[in-house]
């Protein structure tokens, strides 16, 4: 009989700071555009908020691909609240 071994592959965890540069490369493949109400921002305005597509409770990553560009007010409220459905693709 063969046993297999499995195993949770571990997590990087980003710093504040590289999470941060994780988030500004968001916003630039995102255009500064919010990808549920399609609001353009400014760079200087700091009303985007990156949104895990996948949440990291739930062993998404802290990637690109798992991250969305969101306006912080309403739009990232109400995914986190449940009022908008969780389903952005990359």
């Amino acid at each position: 009989m063969e046993v297999k071994t499995y195993f949770k592959p571990e997590k990087v965890k980003l710093s504040k700071a590289q999470f941060k540069k994780l988030a500004i490369k968001c916003f630039e493949r995102d255009s500064y555009t919010c990808r549920w109400c399609h609001r353009q921002y400014q760079v200087e305005q700091h009303e985007l908020s990156a949104h895990h597509i996948k949440l990291k409770s739930r062993s998404g990553g802290d990637t690109l691909e798992n991250i969305v560009s969101l306006c912080l007010f309403p739009c990232h409220r109400d995914v986190t609240d449940g009022k908008i459905p969780n389903n952005f693709k990359n």
